[in-house]
């Protein structure tokens, strides 16, 4: 004899019968979400869920309560992965994946990084010496309804990680590791100083509007060799740091403040030497194109 299924079990078989796309399409309280950004050949990933504020007048305090251990997120730990080794707030910290959670209290919270990355919220992990711990001061920023992180105050050498919940900003400050060498030894320095005369390509000259024939002049600063145009070809270009890509090879990075925050990578400096002298050099384009060349003033 067969006897009829009952409705709540003829609903729960028909979803399994219509196959996975139709079981995991749903909409959730917290709904997932992942941020990345590359910065100088590192990748930073955040991957974490939305929980909203729904009317709510506090949140810190309760729901989320004083002394808990907290991942900014809801449903699985929210994780920070990074693909090479970089400071967070001053801490190194090695390639990998981490659960990210926070312990709030009135006067001031902590950070905690644990390499225990696959944690459900609920799930919170005792301290232990392979975690990354510290102080942290919460600050006041704009209201946001749905916890959001974004990757802000991007630089060639960083960015802040950043996570907004109702009108509560928490900034981490990432630095990430150069993939060039910025410094150059005082005595290998020596031989690149000094003032060149520089001209620009026909070409170039008429497409930056400007002079065909240049001052280019080579110091020595903070252990860097810095080049400087005069007249520049357009405002960004008055200092560049030249940073090693072989011997008396160098690409351009501008300077703004004393502080890269463009590396020209499709160009090299090419210097040129006759006797153990640097007599000039050019600045070839990707393709091995002349876009300028100089010649050295001898004292």
């Amino acid at each position: 004899m067969k006897f009829p299924l009952p409705a709540c079990l003829l609903f729960v078989t028909a979803v399994f019968l219509t196959g996975p796309s139709t079981a995991t399409a749903q909409v959730r309280a917290s709904e997932f979400a992942t941020i990345s950004q590359v910065i100088d050949g590192t990748t930073m990933t955040v991957e974490y869920s939305r929980p909203r504020v729904r009317g709510r007048d506090t949140i810190f305090g309760g729901p989320v309560y004083w002394g808990e251990v907290w991942t900014p997120g809801a449903n699985w730990a929210t994780t920070l992965e990074i693909d090479k080794d970089v400071e967070i707030d001053s801490y190194e910290l090695t390639a990998g994946k981490y659960s990210l959670w926070l312990v709030v209290q009135p006067e001031g919270w902590t950070v905690v990084l644990d390499p225990n990355h696959r944690l459900f919220h609920t799930v919170r992990p005792e301290e232990n010496a392979r975690q990354i711990r510290y102080p942290i001061q919460p600050q006041e920023g704009p209201f946001t309804e749905a916890l959001t992180f974004t990757f802000t105050e991007l630089s060639p050498r960083g960015a802040t990680l950043a996570m907004n919940w109702q009108n509560t900003y928490v900034p981490l400050e990432i630095k990430v590791r150069s993939s060039r060498e910025l410094t150059v030894a005082a005595d290998v320095a020596e031989k690149y100083v000094g003032s060149y005369a520089m001209s620009w390509s026909d070409e170039l000259a008429r497409e930056f509007e400007t002079q065909k024939d240049i001052n280019f002049e080579i110091v020595y600063e903070n252990a860097s060799l810095v080049g400087r145009m005069d007249p520049p070809p357009f405002p960004d270009w008055s200092d560049l740091m030249l940073l090693t890509l072989a011997e008396d090879w160098f690409t351009p990075a501008a300077l703004q403040n004393g502080e890269i925050f463009d590396v020209v990578s499709d160009l090299v400096f090419e210097f040129g030497m006759t006797d153990g002298m640097i007599t000039g050099f050019e600045i070839r384009a990707g393709g091995d194109d002349l876009l300028a060349t100089a010649t050295k003033n001898q004292q």
